[in-house]
């Protein structure tokens, strides 16, 4: 193991080393081009925001800082520029793809990841068949049977009471396009759906596959080493994935086999065409050549489909015009709606404003947002002008495309209206969300009908509404971009609720419903914001409804066998190997084990959530040793005898954490550890003595955080948490106990969390989650989920925490001291009735104690209520005094730019001068007019007397207009100076009254600052 150490480290000072020297030999004469100077010398800039999730924003960024090229790496360069695309990517230019891809590879080379050019040309001549328009129509039965049954799901979980329910939609975007890919990739679905779960952790693995593949093929030569990188579990996850994700194809594709002929020759589905596939000289294609090949349709037909349709539903959510429109196209095509069917091809496929909708979401928020990198051909090439050496690695970033302002009128807007004013062909070159040229997405033409067949089907029979619209899309980018936050409040439209035989005047109706006229004015969506208080009323039931079966809403068994053999994945037919030792089958049986780990899995996290453990009291907390043991054996099938094998299982795979490691630990849980010689060392060192248990020891007794409920508590209390701010300033902060008291009740639905389940949660949300800020006994949240968390707890923040504690304390006295009081009346009163007078006296005198000390701690309370009313008073008071501060400041500056009174007595005095000035000239014209006049009439009198007389009523009207036009001249001018007087006057009055107001503001602040 020291060799392998010694190796690794060698590895690392032969890259640096190696680093300068190719900086500077600078064979690729990349050293022209600008970029982040790290990005320069290694590859580790690209893997360093790959490992983060972030790298198409890390570019975008680089090419707004640097310009069209940027320099990414040390071979490659991205290119922002649409010109690009058809040199890179085009048809006959001889670049390849390159060792990027090698990430991909598990079974073997598939169409997706092959880089030879006669060999991907050899696999897409064998497959386009499968994707040819008559054998595409034929896929639409299986698409409509996982699309029907995911209506009706939906629509089960609603709660007929309020016609409404929440749920995070990526979950079932997943098992809907699991289902369809199982169905058309392996001959049946995954079954998703109906489990609403990921039963086979297969959704998982393709998650932390693509991450992996997408951070390793940045430096693709420590493929085959991150098996090894111990000091972040990232790696070691990643590479696992890979192998379980292409475990399960081979299994799928085994299954489908073991089928008779008949089914095989009457089944219609993408792995019939690849069985039947025949090369150039007729020969079938390879068994392992199939088993990759279905894989690559697993990965490529589930989560590109499942993220795009949870994008359509999000920005539809964000953009209510563009959602009402959609929603009116359905309306009117769609005017009944029968039962759950799945709407047809042929009747959805013209739908212009569905497709516009579809278009607008892959340029806005492209599921494939990277550059794909290709290799320039050895002779180079030039592109864009520029002219670029053999072996250099080029990419054309589509997020940045896709967000030019040179080639989009504002791409910063969702607007799909923009998709009815333009042609497809128009934009093609630069639109590119499927890729281009002979290596883009051979099943685009499913993919575009599975999403607007489930786009239209979904929006036609649901409203949806963001639960926290204020809240932004978090996104998070693997290989493909994806959401991490989801809450939806949905309901059903009303024309269904009265086919089911529901009134549509009833309650729920009202509350939700949408008449079946194809009027979108009778979509009436619940408000989701106004109406938190009735949420969180019913946010136990939805919770349970969209988390656990129906089994979690039973009382709590009277053991945890009991409730075992309850539970789904607990069926009588699979009790007898969930209760054998299994452990071997972690290496003959890789499948079956993590079957029966998941279901295990899936007991244990429910059986805590309900309280089914007699040996515990925790939610979120798992006490493992002979009593877990005990607690789920049975006469029948005796002790569990894998459960020690699942505990190691899951420890290892880290969704249990000893419980002291996750409280003494200060790094998150969810951030990468560093790198260390130690780490290596440290892990050569169990190689050496072996490298890890194969079961854990159940005769021991340790506890273990259940990272999964803790997660969904953390959820359930954020949302209550911020219902309940009104005043950003108090409502945020809490003391351990108020904490306790709100929340510990209503973190897990229906139970109450243990004092070790309320500290391991409060590590969660502070440490974890970062939503929380905890100093001593005081807790404050952020007071907004896009808000930025206190940098820390003022002296403030600890007093209104003492505040709550104190108005908490006499709450509960005051609640007790009535009680007692009551019951000394009850005592009273029975001892007249019997004739106890000395009784009864007695009672009476203890009555008017209890009721006077009512009366003090009722008094006490109100003062402690109105402190806190007052210090929220004194906030909003403090932040008006700020604007107006603010408001000042404008002000002063603009009687800087008028220059004071001063300077507008001045110009005043101008303009009144500038008046008098001319009327003078005005009135000397106007005496050389009439000057010449008279001389003119003196010497023509007798010649123009006829002619005077003849147009005096043409010499009268013109004399009427000059008085009119004099008369106006003049009201300008008054007017004018009305108005340069009014600004004078209103500096003046601005200045005084700002004194006044800096006078009051003093004396305010006083007493706020006493």
């Amino acid at each position: 193991m020291i060799t392998v150490t010694v190796l690794l480290v060698v590895l690392v000072v032969t890259a640096v080393a190696y680093t300068p020297i190719r900086y500077l030999y600078d064979p690729l004469r990349l050293r022209r081009f600008p970029g982040p100077f790290l990005a320069a010398l290694s590859p580790f800039w690209l893997t360093y925001h790959a490992r983060r999730a972030e790298r198409y924003l890390a570019i975008d960024a680089a090419h707004k800082k640097y310009g069209k090229f940027v320099r990414i790496s040390p071979n490659q360069v991205s290119i922002n520029d649409p010109d690009a695309i058809q040199i890179i990517y085009g048809h006959q230019t001889g670049f390849l793809k390159s060792e990027f891809y090698d990430a991909f590879v598990s079974i073997h080379r598939g169409l997706f990841n092959t880089r030879d050019r006669g060999e991907h040309t050899r696999k897409r001549k064998i497959i386009s068949h499968t994707f040819s328009q008559q054998a595409i129509l034929g896929f639409e039965p299986l698409i409509n049977k996982s699309l029907s049954l995911l209506l009706s799901r939906l629509s089960d979980m609603i709660d007929p009471a309020t016609n409404s329910s929440t749920l995070d939609f990526l979950p079932w975007a997943n098992y809907l396009a699991f289902d369809i890919i199982g169905d058309l990739a392996f001959g049946e679905p995954f079954h998703f759906i109906e489990s609403g779960s990921d039963s086979n952790g297969a959704i998982r693995v393709l998650n932390d596959r693509g991450e992996w593949s997408a951070t390793v093929g940045t430096i693709p030569w420590v493929r085959d080493w991150a098996r090894y990188f111990i000091f972040d579990r990232f790696w070691v996850r990643g590479y696992e994935s890979v192998q379980q994700l292409a475990k399960i194809a081979v299994t799928a594709v085994d299954r489908r086999l073991q089928k008779s002929e008949e089914e095989l020759e009457n089944r219609r589905d993408l792995l019939s065409f690849l069985l039947k596939a025949t090369d150039e000289e007729g020969e079938p294609m390879p068994r392992s050549e199939v088993n990759a090949e279905a894989l690559t349709q697993l990965i490529a037909g589930s989560d590109t489909t499942s993220n795009t349709l949870t994008h359509i539903i999000d920005l539809l959510c964000r953009n209510p015009e563009s959602m009402k429109k959609i929603q009116a196209e359905l309306d009117e095509a769609f005017p009944e709606i029968i039962d759950d069917l799945a709407l047809e091809w042929k009747d959805v496929k013209d739908l212009k404003y569905t497709a516009a909708v579809l278009d607008e979401v892959m340029r806005y928020r492209p599921t494939s947002a990277l550059g794909l990198p290709r290799i320039v051909p050895p002779q180079g090439a030039e592109v864009c002008g520029v002219f670029f050496e053999g072996g250099t690695v080029l990419s054309v970033p589509s997020y940045s495309v896709h967000h030019d302002p040179k080639l989009w009128e504002s791409p910063e807007e969702f607007r799909p209206e923009r998709w009815l004013d333009i042609s497809k062909a128009s934009v093609e070159k630069y639109f590119i969300p499927f890729s281009y040229g002979p290596r883009s997405c051979v099943g685009r033409n499913v993919a575009v009908m599975e999403l607007i067949k489930s786009m239209a089907s979904i929006l036609r029979r649901f409203d949806f509404e963001r639960v926290y619209p204020n809240e932004e899309t978090v996104l998070r980018e693997g290989f493909l971009v994806s959401e991490t936050n989801r809450a939806l409040g949905y309901h059903e439209q009303a024309g269904l609720m009265e086919e089911e035989g529901e009134d549509i005047g009833s309650p729920g109706a009202a509350a939700g419903g949408r008449a079946s006229t194809g009027s979108v004015s009778h979509r009436k969506h619940p408000n989701f914001i106004q109406q938190s208080s009735i949420i969180h009323q019913t946010l136990t039931t939805t919770i349970k409804k969209k988390q656990a079966s129906s089994i979690m809403e039973q009382a709590p068994p009277s053991t945890l066998f009991d409730f075992l053999v309850t539970h789904p994945k607990f069926t009588k037919a699979r009790l007898p190997s969930l209760f054998s030792d299994f452990t071997s089958q972690r290496e003959s049986n890789p499948d079956g084990f993590a079957a029966n780990v998941a279901a295990w899995k899936s007991a244990i996290e429910d059986a805590a959530k309900i309280g089914a453990f007699r040996h515990s009291d925790d939610r979120l907390v798992l006490e493992t040793g002979p009593s877990l043991s005990r607690d789920a054996s049975s006469r029948e099938w005796g002790n569990p005898l894998g459960l020690g094998a699942v505990i190691a299982s899951l420890r290892s795979s880290g969704d249990l954490i000893p419980l002291r490691t996750y409280m003494l630990q200060q790094q998150s849980i969810n951030a990468s550890s560093s790198w260390s010689v130690g780490a290596v060392l440290s892990w050569g060192f169990r190689k050496v003595i072996g490298e890890r248990q194969p079961s854990v020891d159940l005769s021991r007794t340790e506890k273990y955080v259940m990272v999964q409920n803790l997660e969904s508590a953390a959820n359930n209390v954020l949302r209550l948490a911020r219902s309940r701010i009104s005043s950003p300033y108090t409502d945020p902060i809490y003391s351990t106990q108020t904490f306790t008291e709100t929340f510990a009740s209503t973190a897990v639905p229906g139970t109450t969390l243990s004092a070790t389940d309320v500290k391991a949660l409060l590590t969660f949300l502070s440490r974890d989650k970062g939503e929380i800020r905890i100093d001593g006994d005081t807790i404050k949240f952020k007071a907004s989920p896009g808000a930025e968390l206190p940098a820390e707890i003022t002296e403030a923040d600890h007093s209104v925490a003492k505040l709550h504690t104190a108005i908490l304390n006499l709450t509960r006295q005051i609640d007790a001291l009535t009680e007692r009081s009551a019951a000394y009346d009850q005592a009273a009163r029975a001892a007249v009735s019997k004739g106890q007078k000395t009784l009864a006296l007695s009672s009476l005198k203890s009555k008017k104690l209890a009721e006077t000390a009512l009366g003090q701690r009722a008094g006490t309370l109100h003062q402690l209520q109105e402190i806190i009313q007052k210090v929220d008073q004194a906030s909003t008071d403090a932040s008006t005094i700020s604007i107006m501060e603010s408001g000042a400041k404008v002000l002063e500056g603009l009687m800087r730019d008028i220059g004071g009174v001063q300077r507008v007595d001045e110009v005043v005095d101008r303009v009144r001068r500038g008046v008098k000035d001319v009327d003078e000239v005005s009135g000397i014209i106007a005496e050389l007019g009439e000057e010449k006049a008279e001389m003119d009439e003196d010497e023509l009198e007798a010649e123009l007397a006829g002619l005077i007389e003849e147009g005096s009523k043409e010499e009268k009207a013109k004399q009427q207009e000059e008085e009119k036009k004099a008369e106006r001249t003049a009201g300008e001018e008054d007017e004018l100076l009305r108005r340069l007087e009014g600004i004078r006057l209103d500096g003046v009055k601005a200045l005084d009254k700002e004194g006044k107001k800096k006078t009051e503001t003093e004396k305010q602040a006083e007493p706020l600052a006493a």
